[in-house]
């Protein structure tokens, strides 16, 4: 028995490290014969499993319910993983269900049972450290279904008391928890939409007549039924996408859409159903929707095509409509719920030839400028300006072969050229006697690559992109490193390798950059002259002073218990150490109130030399003492 729970343990394992899809999920696999994992009474879901989230499509089922409220094993089985950490899932167990080759994880707990507890605190206090994760063998914690296994809570990226309860298979694919369950959250409401947006992909699309991505409003009709009110002219290949959620019966939170169907002049022409997706890809949310918007604006627009990158699994064809001259298109999308209501819309779309531009008069510098960057559907987007009046063509040198690129619109004070990145990055474009470079570097997919740099270098790995990245890198400034942008996305990371040209200071730290947000990258490791790190997006990286140690205040005191409140100006609170008398003493932390305790099991009083160490990200420490 020992030995098959072992087997079942190294094989799921396996099956966790190998990327991409396995297999789809099967519909042995959704069970009727488990346990809810909450009382009956707590049903309302504040979220379900395929929600766009940020990064990320939501796992599972966001239960709403008091904390302290008991949660149980949905199915016989063992705890094959717990974990304790003030981010993600907080305080959360794993549990593997050999008969039925499932996993289910309980997240957000505000307790683990008795057992589990004592497990915990054990190794807590063994590695001098509140936060853990632990993989108990499988007779160390059985479970049995309807066992307690934990109470409900709100720790970790957690805003409000609720069960996060996620199913997983063999092949670890997220499994939609509503179909194990389908007495939860009757729902009888369609699909809402709130706007169509159309995007041009190539340099020759248009969209009325513009080189932009356009947003569309919808008149609602009734009963799911959502149209644009007029026709739409459009010229070369575009794509569609959609903003849109769904609402359940006597609910107000809003809800995953479920599945997607494109139809144009009544063929299919591209589809989508999420019922399941691979744990791995999850991150794959950000090309299934428009990443470049969702930056931009917060908007969440899902796309009716696929791009090159997207790794997901989940589609049937590309989605890609070629619109030609002259042509009448009917476009029909409909939107299923998980409760399997419908909305659709439709929209018309009439092929027109793109305009001539109208050249006008910009202001003249004496250095003109070409501003350029390749858009994530492979436009090469050229902006030329203080030349006057601006050339109806550009001329483009690639391979020493000269391409007239004809203007394309005029973005006062710029003229603007586009160039399809498939057919090649240029060498060079000429404007009258100017001769603009392009200073890109290409990224390759599924081979590994070196990139030399002044001051870097980087190591690209066969996984590292799901597609060819074109990316601008270099040292900015002192201290300051450019590795493409933010908006071009890596499926996993590329090692990176940066002379400083000095040694680190002290409590300096290398940190990405995200507009006003600074992230510590973590395991910077240095060899001869140069710091090694994963970057694990594309951006800006800068090293960052920091000598001001985390801010620590006492908040109350009992004879049992102490409270502080920590924060830290930039690296964020690292760990923390307490000892009374000279022996270690267990803290607890909560990162969203910023507040840290003395271990509420403790029963004896406090009393005598109390020393509590916090630290940063940046080893800065801050010490407080007290005689209690």
């Amino acid at each position: 028995m020992l030995f098959s729970r072992l087997v079942w343990r190294l094989l799921l394992t396996a099956c966790l490290l190998v990327p991409g899809r396995l297999l789809p999920a099967q519909p042995s696999e959704y069970r009727t014969d488990w346990l809810y994992p909450l009382p009956e009474e707590y049903r309302y879901l504040t979220g379900n499993m395929g929600e766009l989230r940020n990064n990320h499509f939501h796992g599972g089922l966001d239960i709403r319910a008091p904390i302290g409220t008991p949660v149980y094993a949905s199915a016989d089985g063992y705890v094959s993983r717990v974990k304790v950490s003030s981010s993600g899932y907080g305080q959360v167990v794993y549990l593997l269900h050999p008969q039925s080759r499932h996993m289910s994880v309980y997240a957000h707990l505000s307790d683990f049972a008795p057992k589990i507890k004592a497990y915990v605190r054990k190794a807590q206090y063994a590695q001098k450290s509140f936060f853990v994760e632990l993989f108990p063998l499988p007779e160390l914690l059985p479970v049995k279904k309807g066992e307690v296994i934990g109470y409900v809570g709100n720790t970790g990226f957690s805003f409000g008391p609720h069960l996060h309860y996620e199913i997983r298979n063999v092949n670890d694919n997220v499994l939609d928890p509503q179909r194990f369950f389908p007495w939860l959250m009757p729902d009888r409401r369609p699909p809402h939409v709130q706007a169509v947006a159309i995007m041009p992909l190539r340099a020759h699309s248009r969209i009325q007549q513009g080189i932009e991505r356009r947003v569309f409003g919808v008149v609602h009709k009734g009963n799911g039924q959502y149209e644009v009110p007029y026709a739409i002219s459009a010229y070369g290949a575009i794509g569609l996408e959609v903003s849109a959620w769904d609402y359940m019966t006597a609910a107000q939170h809003r809800y995953a859409i479920r599945s997607l169907r494109l139809e144009v002049n009544g063929k299919q022409l591209f589809a989508w159903r999420l019922d399941d997706f691979p744990m791995g890809e999850t991150f794959s949310i950000n090309r299934h929707i428009n990443y470049d918007v969702y930056l931009k604006t917060r908007a969440l627009f899902q796309r009716c095509y696929l791009t090159p990158d997207n790794r997901l699994g989940i589609y049937q064809g590309d989605g890609i409509l070629h619109i030609e001259a002259g042509k009448n298109y009917e476009v029909h999308i409909v939107l299923q719920d998980a409760g399997g209501n419908e909305s659709s819309i439709r929209l018309r779309l009439y092929g027109q030839k793109p305009q001539a531009v109208t050249p006008v008069k910009l202001p003249i510098v004496a250095t003109p400028r070409l501003d350029w960057d390749i858009e994530e559907h492979g436009r090469l987007h050229m902006r030329l300006s203080g030349i006057g009046e601006p050339p109806p063509f550009l001329l483009v040198y690639r391979n020493g072969l000269p391409f007239k690129v004809p203007l394309a619109a005029i973005s006062y004070p710029k003229a603007v050229y586009l160039w399809d990145i498939a057919d090649g990055i240029p060498d060079w474009a000429e404007a009258g006697t100017e001769r603009f470079y392009f200073p890109y570097h290409l990224l390759p997919a599924g081979k590994a690559d070196t990139l030399h740099f002044p001051k870097l270098r980087l190591y690209v790995h066969p996984y590292s992109c799901y597609a060819p990245l074109y990316v601008k890198v270099g040292e900015t400034a002192p201290g300051q490193l450019q590795i493409g942008e933010a908006r071009q996305l890596l499926a996993h990371s590329i090692t990176v390798a940066y002379a400083p040209g000095r040694p680190l200071r002290a409590g300096e730290c290398l940190y990405y950059v995200n507009g006003s947000r600074f992230s510590k990258v973590e395991a910077v490791r240095q060899a001869g002259d140069s710091l090694y790190f994963e970057a694990q997006r594309l951006g800006e990286y800068r090293l960052i002073e920091d000598r001001q140690p985390p801010a620590v205040h006492l908040l109350r005191r009992t004879t049992r218990q102490l409270f502080f409140r920590v924060s830290d100006n930039l690296a964020g609170i690292e760990r923390f150490e307490a000892y009374l008398n000279g022996q270690f003493l267990l803290m607890e932390y909560e990162s969203k109130n910023r507040t840290l305790w003395t271990d509420p099991e403790r029963k004896e009083p406090l009393r005598g030399r109390f020393e509590l160490h916090v630290w940063d990200g940046a080893g800065n420490r801050q010490t407080v003492r007290l005689n209690l």
